[in-house]
């Protein structure tokens, strides 16, 4: 069995692009807490684990992570989070 689970929340990514939005200066000299936050980083965690399934042990990766939406000037805008398992020893 050849398969890649990915698990992507996009209901709720599209509300933390949303909130991002909302938080968004209104203006150019915007002082707020939003205006000087750093920009995010992508960053991932790997971790492999296995489960019995109907008597056959499946090992697999678990990954875990952040991704970076840009906008046409390559300037970070928000990040999504992301979650993939996938079946190891699978080569295709």
């Amino acid at each position: 069995m050849k398969r890649l689970f990915i698990l992507l929340p996009l209901f709720l990514a599209l509300g933390s692009v949303a909130a991002l939005a909302e938080d968004a200066p209104h203006k150019s000299g915007d002082k707020s807490p939003a205006a000087s936050a750093a920009a995010p980083k992508a960053e991932k965690s790997v971790t492999h684990g296995s489960v019995t399934v109907g008597g056959e042990t499946v090992k697999y990766t678990a990954t875990a992570g952040t991704l970076i939406l840009k906008n046409s000037e390559d300037k970070p805008t928000g990040s999504m989070f992301y979650v993939a398992y996938t079946k190891d020893g699978v080569s295709n």
